[in-house]
């Protein structure tokens, strides 16, 4: 009946490419009835769940030691 998540934000930031965002999630949900309505669930959650700018713009900090404020976050905001 319930179901148990963890979400993280993990970046990684090439400077000939610029930003690869990579979120991860993992799940236990009991018996799941229906894949695709699990899948659309696991989905909503993570983006809702994780506080998608807050979270990736705190990674990008702490990978790059650049404090961006403005959206969206873009390669040509860090160089």
């Amino acid at each position: 009946m319930y179901g148990y998540a963890a979400r993280f934000a993990e970046v990684a930031v090439d400077a000939r490419l610029g930003l690869v965002r990579r979120r991860i999630g993992v799940y236990d949900a009991g018996r799941i009835i229906s894949l695709k309505l699990a899948d659309s669930q696991a989905i909503g959650g993570m983006v809702g769940g994780i506080g998608v700018a807050p979270a990736i713009a705190n990674a990008v900090f702490h990978a790059t030691g650049r404090r961006l404020r403005d959206l969206p976050i873009t390669a040509e905001a860090l160089l």
